[in-house]
């Protein structure tokens, strides 16, 4: 059970979910540790090999910024697709919205970019169709994880 429930919202603006049902496995763990989860319309979508075509990826990015009941976006998954965009992105509004990023893999750019343009702290942590979609997702993964989101400070050992 969550230290005090957060609303995530899960975002794909990069690649999109390979297994259709990986969305649900994450919905429902992250729900079972009594956080709420909103999904953007980019975590179920399909366009060639992204989620959605770049200006919709980029819709998806502002969406979920803009809306002040997420404490967590947390990336559907990685794949080539933000880099495409990073010139694009309001770094600064992304900031200032003061919502949790948390992803890995083709989020790296996101992050990088965010650092430098908007002095923004990110989350290298888990992603729905990766981790909190596994079988049996990694105890260690989780537990990180969530001492990092739950609490002000956080000794990994």
């Amino acid at each position: 059970m969550a230290e005090r429930p957060l609303q995530f919202n899960i975002v794909a603006p990069a690649g999109f979910a390979t297994d259709p049902h990986a969305v649900d496995r994450a919905v429902e763990r992250l729900e079972a540790r009594g956080h709420r989860v909103r999904l953007d319309a980019t975590a179920r979508s399909r366009w060639q090999r992204f989620s959605a075509p770049d200006d919709e990826r980029l819709a998806a990015i502002a969406r979920v910024a803009a809306d002040a009941d997420t404490d967590v976006a947390l990336m559907l998954r990685g794949g080539y697709g933000f880099t495409r965009m990073l010139d694009r992105i309001d770094f600064n509004g992304v900031a200032n919205a003061r919502q949790r990023w948390m992803g890995h893999s083709d989020f790296t750019a996101f992050q990088l970019a965010a650092l430098a343009t908007a002095d923004m702290v990110t989350y290298a942590g888990p992603m729905a169709s990766y981790d909190f979609s596994a079988r049996t997702p990694s105890p260690f993964t989780v537990e990180q994880c969530f001492g990092v989101l739950d609490n002000d400070a956080w000794e990994v050992e």
